[in-house]
Order: structure tokens, then sequence, then C-alpha cells
């Protein structure tokens, strides 16, 4: 399992509780700088909110209003930036809206826009 994905798990079994960044680092055992490096790309892409200096959480928490894990998992794979803009494989996009519930399209369009 990749880091990035220890770390979304991370929030979901503490029922996505915020977190500072040097926690989670010593709860999963991975270093502190990775921990910095993922939650910080992960907020540039929508995937965790930092809500204070150093602490986050998961920004689409598996609730009613908020998209499954796979699905966040899968919507962070098809991001990337590029010379600080960021930007999504159009066609893995469509794919992913093919096989999401009606209320995960419309938090996933919302997200794009």
């Amino acid at each position: 399992m990749k880091q990035e994905q220890k770390v979304i798990e991370y929030f979901i079994q503490n029922k996505n509780k915020p977190k500072h960044f040097e926690q989670v680092a010593n709860d999963l055992n991975i270093l502190v700088p990775n921990v910095r490096r993922i939650l910080g790309q992960g907020t540039l892409k929508g995937v965790f909110n930092r809500v204070a200096t150093g602490v986050y959480e998961f920004a689409h928490y598996n609730s009613k209003e908020g998209l499954s894990r796979n699905t966040a998992i899968k919507i962070e794979k098809i991001l990337y930036s590029t010379e600080g803009n960021l930007l999504i494989r159009a066609h893995e996009f469509n794919m992913l809206l093919n096989s999401v519930n009606d209320n995960e399209k419309e938090i996933l369009k919302s997200i794009i826009k």
C-alpha cells in the first residue's frame, strides 16, 4: 500500500478527526517530511483539508455527503500538477464518472470546476 493510501486509511479509521502531521507520521511510522508532502500535495488536489497550521483532515470522508474511500483514491490518481497548475486526465475522469453514484458524480463535478 502506498504511503498516500495509508494516510487516507488513517483518517478514515480515526473517524476523520483532524490530526497534526507529526502525529500522523508517528502513528503510521512514516517520515515527517513524507507526511507533510502527502498532506500538502493532497490539499492542493482536494484530497485533504488544512483546518489549522499543520492540522489536516480527509476532505472526502465517507459520509452521506462525501466520496467513498475508493472514489477519493481514484480521483487522487487522475489529478496531476504541472508548473503550479492542477490538471486532470479527462478520459480517466469520464471513466470514473461512469462508475459512481449520482451523489458522487455531483461532488466530482464540483471539484473540477
